[in-house]
């Protein structure tokens, strides 16, 4: 948590702390928030990537975890009950990257 709290004031706009913040959140104990934490953490982060177009300008920057945040978008809408936003988030990851192993499996075995 220390970590995530430093990554926060170094740079509080870039999504990709928020996306492993809300990752903490999905995976950790309920005291941390849990799920709906995970939510809006997710939420966040990916109104931050979708504001992010093109490579970044800084060849040193980094560029990864769109996907893999609609992903974990998707799992955190299941475990909610609300498996339409699921699926739409899965969709969407698959519509970034088409070859996105993460995005196909958990797709597939929402379809089932």
């Amino acid at each position: 948590m220390d970590q995530e709290k430093q990554a926060r004031r170094l740079d509080p706009t870039n999504p990709r702390v928020l996306y492993l913040a809300g990752l903490n959140r999905y995976y950790g104990p309920s005291l941390l928030g849990g799920k709906r934490e995970a939510l809006k953490l997710l939420l966040a982060a990916e109104t931050r990537f979708a504001a992010e177009t093109g490579p970044p300008a800084d060849p040193f920057a980094p560029g990864w975890g769109h996907g893999a945040c609609l992903v974990y978008l998707g799992r955190t809408y299941a475990a909610l009950g609300e498996p339409d936003k699921a699926e739409a988030s899965y969709r969407r990851a698959l519509e970034l990257n088409p070859h996105d192993k993460l995005a196909r499996v958990a797709w597939e075995k929402h379809r089932k």
